[in-house]
């Protein structure tokens, strides 16, 4: 029996015994009705998810459509005769 380089760490996990996984409409609602819980339990997550989408679109948009604060008053070239 031929043991390659590192397989004593693999530990039972064999490349003969590999499958993929199928897809689950199950496991999808299970991850869901968790997330789900998960949003319910804790509020701050959806103000988080709320929130940084926001600033992520408020500050291109403020610099594309030129949104600027009001000009103050000007301290050069107002020289009073």
């Amino acid at each position: 029996m031929r043991v390659e380089v590192g397989a004593e760490l693999a530990g039972c996990l064999e490349p003969m015994n590999f499958r993929p996984m199928s897809f689950s409409w199950t496991r999808v609602g299970a991850i869901l009705r968790k997330e789900l819980r998960d949003y319910r339990r804790n509020r701050f997550v959806i103000g988080t998810m709320v929130a940084a989408p926001a600033v992520f679109i408020a500050l291109p948009m403020q610099s594309g459509l030129g949104w600027r604060s009001p000009p103050g008053p000007q301290t050069y070239g107002s020289r009073s005769s």
